[in-house]
């Protein structure tokens, strides 16, 4: 049985990763933004037979709200279509999509995979 990507996981952790962003800089004077696509990316990096497997999600809408007052009240909202996988290889990324991994017929809002 080969190791599985996790998009539960992985979501968790970009939330993560982006609300310590939010923390960190409490003097940002914005209180709710989208993170900007052309200068950002959603990315993932996996071992596969012990070489790493580096990719994307071409498409991704992710909003911040920061409540400076309340940090705990911050938060992260993410949309990561996983049918916008991308890996550098195609007959992989159709694999990523089926219903081995992402299931992407059975998860998509909106629109239609690839």
């Amino acid at each position: 049985m080969h190791p599985r990507i996790r998009p539960a996981a992985a979501a968790t952790r970009l939330m993560l990763a982006l609300i310590a962003l939010i923390a960190a800089a409490p003097t940002l004077a914005a209180d709710s933004w989208s993170v900007d696509p052309a200068h950002s990316t959603v990315s993932f990096s996996v071992k596969h037979f012990f070489t790493p497997v580096k990719g994307s999600f071409a498409d991704a809408d992710v909003t911040l709200v920061y409540d400076p007052d309340n940090p705990g009240a911050s938060k992260v909202t993410a949309r990561i279509p996983v049918a916008s996988v991308e890996t550098g290889n195609d007959r992989r990324d159709d694999h990523l999509r089926s219903a081995d991994w992402f299931e992407t017929d059975a998860h998509q809002i909106g629109g239609t995979a690839p």
